[in-house]
């Protein structure tokens, strides 16, 4: 890659390559764009797009926790969060429930910032 404006944020270390960008910023108007002219490691993707995530006020709670725990959210007709904790693994998976609520199958409530342990191959509604 070649700048031409755009932020270096890595760069090559090679005899040959030392000249040109790995991976790139180039912010225009409200948008940023990230050049990447590299293979990259996924938790060096990961940090890089975290990152820009946080920066633009795009991240929450939920962007802590990864596959095979899927955490989404929505919202019920009666105006309710709902929060789906849905666990795509045999092992049982371990994540904190930050706001409380109503797990809507069990029954069992949940206290701000409570552990919730989502069995294999299972899931959790909580309402809050």
């Amino acid at each position: 890659l070649e700048p031409q404006g755009a932020q270096v944020l890595a760069s090559y270390d090679h005899y040959a390559w030392g000249k040109y960008a790995a991976v790139t910023r180039n912010d225009y108007g409200k948008g940023t764009c990230i050049y990447l002219g590299c293979m990259t490691s996924s938790a060096y993707l990961k940090a890089l797009i975290g990152a820009l995530w946080q920066e633009k006020g795009l991240s929450d709670w939920k962007q802590d926790y990864a596959f095979p725990l899927v955490i989404t959210e929505g919202t019920n007709q009666e105006g309710k969060r709902l929060t789906w904790y849905l666990n795509y693994a045999k092992e049982p998976q371990r994540c904190i429930c930050p706001q409380g609520g109503t797990e809507l199958l069990s029954g069992e409530t949940y206290a701000p910032g409570q552990e919730i342990v989502v069995g294999g191959w299972d899931l959790r509604i909580v309402e809050s």
